[in-house]
């Protein structure tokens, strides 16, 4: 698994580009509503963010990403399935 910093910045970066947002705008109290993004967008994201960092997520853990409600607990949630999963959770 990547350092914090470095997973917290890959996440907020992986957002920013799902909400076509500048990644400075971004930080760990951004609300994912007031970015509009929908579900869909989410598991998009989330998609890109498995094959990124090389994670094996289960239902429970798209569920968990998916429960989000701003950049901070986004982070939380992928940086505890990144400590759990069986791949290396290391940026590619």
């Amino acid at each position: 698994m990547p350092d914090p910093e470095t997973l917290e910045r890959h996440v907020l970066g992986t957002l920013a580009a799902a909400a076509r947002a500048d990644p400075s705008d971004i930080d760990r109290a951004t609300v994912l509503s007031d970015l509009g993004l929908d579900s869909l967008t989410l598991v998009s994201m989330l998609a890109e963010l498995e094959a990124a960092l090389d994670l094996a997520l289960t239902d429970d853990d798209t569920l968990e990403v998916l429960g989000a409600r701003n950049a901070g607990e986004l982070v939380a949630a992928v940086s505890r399935i990144a400590g759990r999963s069986p791949g290396t959770g290391k940026p590619r």
